[in-house]
């Protein structure tokens, strides 16, 4: 595993962390009628952003100009439309 893939779990599980400890200080400081979150948190937070950010633009593949891709693609004749196609379904029985 490369680098960004490992950032982008670390990420993924300081925001789990990042979650948890702002559950607890949630359920904590509802007794006591604080709001906001302490800047521990705020900062495990942006810093879980940052690695999950980093992660997820690294584990994309390599940016491929549009004209070498268009190379590649398989043309259709533009009469070929497979949703109007249609089929005698309805034969009455005894005519030919």
């Amino acid at each position: 595993m490369g680098t960004t893939t490992l950032s982008l779990f670390a990420g993924f599980a300081l925001l789990i962390y990042a979650g948890v400890m702002a559950y607890e200080y949630r359920s904590a400081s509802d007794v006591q009628g604080v709001s906001g979150l302490p800047f521990n948190v705020a900062a495990i937070l942006a810093s879980a952003f940052a690695l999950t950010l980093f992660g997820s633009v690294g584990v994309g593949g390599d940016l491929v100009p549009i004209k070498a891709q268009a190379g590649d693609r398989i043309y259709e004749p533009l009469t070929y439309r497979p949703s109007f196609m249609g089929f005698n379904h309805r034969i009455v029985p005894g005519t030919d």
